[in-house]
């Protein structure tokens, strides 16, 4: 093999490998990481309406310590009263490709509405048939809902099941399925 001399010392076609095999074999993003959030205000987002992919009352426990929210089974969401929130959850993608289980919290019977809620609401339910940005606008204390001015394509959703959506997102620590679980010990005060 030879050494091409002509070349400056730095000049990057004389680093670049004629090929790095993702062309030859073809290749599948993993998705390692699904966060739990709602969009950010920059963020393009549509959310994948369909049934199968879809918890209409999701218990969610947010120790509001930086970290991850938990997702509650029914028996033990029930003792916890006022310290879980429900919550339509389901996926969504960003432009960016970005796929997170958006929580849209659920107005219950009796509840005041809160307008932050209500437009929450609007944009969860505007981002099923179609890309959305929701931007705070706390003048007014409301979410607004901003449409794209030209088509934007449908997304192409990532090849999975919800329930492999659930576990890369909640993993078995951030399912609160017993009593002992230690974030209840640490709702409760203990260790």
């Amino acid at each position: 093999m030879t050494i091409d001399n002509e070349k400056a010392p730095f000049d990057p076609s004389r680093f670049a490998m004629p090929s790095t095999g993702a062309e030859e074999f073809g290749t599948r993003k993993i998705r390692s990481v699904i966060p739990v959030n709602k969009p950010s205000k920059m963020e393009w987002v549509h959310l994948l309406d369909h049934q199968d992919f879809l918890i209409p009352g999701a218990a969610l426990l947010d120790l509001q310590d930086g970290g991850r929210v938990y997702l509650v089974v029914p028996e033990i969401a029930a003792q916890l009263d006022d310290d879980v929130r429900l919550f339509s959850l389901a996926p969504a993608l960003t432009r960016q490709d970005k796929l997170f289980l958006w929580p849209c919290p659920i107005i219950r019977p009796g509840e005041t509405p809160n307008p932050w809620h209500i437009s929450h609401n609007e944009a969860y339910n505007a981002a099923k048939s179609g890309w959305i940005r929701m931007k705070s606008n706390r003048s007014c204390g409301f979410y607004d809902i901003i449409e794209p001015k030209s088509f934007m394509p449908e997304p192409d959703w990532p090849d999975m099941s919800f329930a492999d959506m659930l576990q890369i997102a909640f993993n078995d620590d951030h399912i609160i399925d017993r009593d002992d679980h230690p974030a209840l010990r640490r709702l409760k005060g203990g260790m």
